[in-house]
């Protein structure tokens, strides 16, 4: 589930800036710690 966001952050972020790109990476991280946290 986590993959897809982050596969899909990172094609919509490609033509972005970096920091977006660094904001996306936080953003699909936050969500993957709530994932292993609620296991």
């Amino acid at each position: 589930m986590f993959d897809k966001t982050l596969l899909h952050c990172s094609r919509w972020n490609s033509d972005r800036r970096l920091c977006q790109k660094l904001w996306c990476l936080l953003f699909d991280f936050q969500n993957l710690w709530k994932h292993l946290t609620l296991q």
